[in-house]
């Protein structure tokens, strides 16, 4: 009754739960993209193609900016921007402990001292890291099969 997406969308979509988000991130293959045809900064998310590609250097780790050659955008994926600036945070539907409360997934762009390096992360933040969804963060909807 309170899921962004499927208020929009319908009800073939809905609002990824913390399950789903952790399943994103550790089964496909990540990549941080500085730019993304033209647009924002965020990260491409590709069906992996071997079991040694899942996970991007896993959960809470650093999201890499020079792909596999054996992906590109030819292949199938999709892209979850940054929303703001050098971040992006999106709702899960995950309820935690209370229903004004949400776990959610946020990626994160970091320099080092003298901006020549850049490199992303990626974090699903669970019960210990809930924010009021009266904050207005984005929604990624999912569709169902």
């Amino acid at each position: 009754m309170d899921d962004a997406a499927t208020a929009v969308w319908g009800a073939e979509y809905s609002t990824p739960t913390y399950d789903d988000w952790i399943e994103l991130v550790n089964q496909c293959y990540l990549v941080y993209a500085r730019t993304y045809v033209g647009s924002s900064s965020g990260v491409i998310v590709y069906k992996a193609k071997s079991e040694s590609d899942r996970g991007a250097k896993g959960l809470d780790g650093i999201v890499i900016d020079n792909p596999s050659a054996s992906y590109s955008l030819s292949d199938p994926h999709i892209f979850i921007p940054f929303t703001t600036g050098d971040e992006g945070i999106y709702w899960s539907a995950t309820l935690y402990p209370y229903p004004r409360e949400a776990c959610r997934f946020k990626i994160n762009s970091h320099y080092n001292n003298d901006f020549s390096d850049t490199y992303c992360t990626i974090e699903v933040e669970d019960g210990f890291y809930h924010t009021y969804r009266c904050y207005g963060y984005s929604v990624r909807p999912v569709k169902h099969k």
